[in-house]
C-alpha cells in the first residue's frame, strides 16, 4: 500500500511540476538539484 500511495503522490507532484515550472524556493528538491 505504501508503494501505491507514494506512486500516486509522485504522479501528483509530476503533474504539479508540469503545471508550475517554477519550483518553490523552500523545496528540498532544490537542494538536490543545486547542492
Amino acid at each position: 500500500q505504501k508503494l501505491g500511495l507514494e506512486g500516486k503522490s509522485l504522479e501528483k507532484r509530476r503533474k504539479k511540476r508540469r503545471g508550475n515550472p517554477k519550483p518553490l524556493l523552500p523545496s528540498p528538491s532544490l537542494h538536490l538539484f543545486f547542492p
